[in-house]
């Protein structure tokens, strides 16, 4: 059983699926609501629901409104060179992961369901929800249709967490249906460990991703997190490192990474900041930020923050100086 919309996960690779006649029964919007109260709510504060309304994705989209685009931000939305408004903003609905050629498919099928419902247990694992999170860069053609994929990926959270070895399935940490995710500050804090030392003239400062079972960041290509430094009376001395992926254009369309500093499970990544640079004021800013889009002014959050007095921070171990 496939994802939500248009791409399957195939050895690595990815492959198109006319998604159209996986939603040719759909209930309307709120009529799950009535039987399903409790995961109707959770949904409605849920990333899945601004799919397509997000103004971040919106952004990105009026540049060359792809069709691509709509089968996993609208899956509901049959026409994808011109989505109905009334579908597409109803972004990856119940019916987006639950519909499937007038069929219902859950991992299972509870004894009172009223619903023809195809038990899969694929349902909500990493294969399943590769569909959309999981895909090579496209070259498109007219009207933003698809024409082939590159041998790059664009997103490639599903390949970082089999790297990982980690058996928890996407639904242990993205739970209910409010699917929380990178936009949820308390999920990202409970992931990210910021650590603190000095060595010599620096501070050195180590991100650990303990909790993610993929890289961070990870996803869309403009998503990155950028660790600052800066002495408030000398912001213009500020110093940053950003942790991201880097690309470049290819001539026959798609893009190839040419950076990748994201940090893996398990691992620590580490940036030394000068003391002297950022000026004479003795106390410190730090702070890790994580941003989303290619302008941070259109949407960021911090993760992490600290004042601190260089002077007051325990020395670095031997272990840390060697990094």
């Amino acid at each position: 059983m496939l994802g939500t919309g248009t791409l399957a996960l195939v050895a690595g690779t990815t492959r198109v699926l006319d998604g159209s006649a996986f939603f040719a029964s759909q209930p309307a919007r709120g009529e799950c609501a009535s039987c399903h109260p409790a995961e109707w709510q959770e949904w409605e504060g849920s990333r899945h629901a601004v799919a397509w309304t997000d103004p971040v994705f919106q952004a990105e989209f009026a540049h060359g409104r792809a069709a691509w685009c709509v089968g996993c931000h609208a899956p509901l939305a049959p026409d994808r060179a011109a989505p109905d408004p009334a579908l597409a903003d109803q972004g990856v609905a119940c019916a987006g992961c639950h519909a499937r050629g007038g069929h219902m498919v859950s991992a299972r099928r509870a004894r009172s369901s009223p619903h023809d419902t195809v038990a899969d247990p694929t349902f909500g694992s990493p294969g399943f929800c590769a569909g959309c999170h999981e895909f090579n860069f496209p070259v498109l053609g007219e009207r933003g249709r698809l024409v082939r994929y590159t041998g790059e990926p664009m997103q490639a959270t599903v390949s970082q967490h089999r790297a990982s070895g980690i058996e928890a399935d996407c639904t242990d940490c993205h739970g209910d249906h409010s699917f929380r995710g990178s936009h949820d500050a308390e999920l990202v804090a409970s992931a990210v460990e910021v650590a603190t030392c000095r060595t010599g003239g620096a501070i050195d400062v180590a991100v650990t991703n303990r909790g993610a079972g993929h890289n961070i960041p990870s996803g869309g290509v403009h998503r990155r997190m950028v660790l600052r430094a800066w002495a408030s009376r000398a912001p213009e001395r500020m110093q940053e490192a950003s942790f991201g992926r880097r690309f470049r254009p290819l001539d026959g369309g798609g893009k190839q990474t040419i950076s990748d500093t994201t940090i893996p499970p398990g691992r620590s990544a580490h940036h030394r900041f000068r003391i002297a640079a950022l000026g004479d004021e003795p106390m410190i800013n730090l702070e890790l930020r994580y941003i989303y889009a290619l302008d941070e002014r259109q949407s960021a959050q911090p993760i992490w923050r600290r004042r601190l007095d260089p002077r007051s921070l325990a020395r670095c171990t031997s272990a840390r100086v060697g990094k």
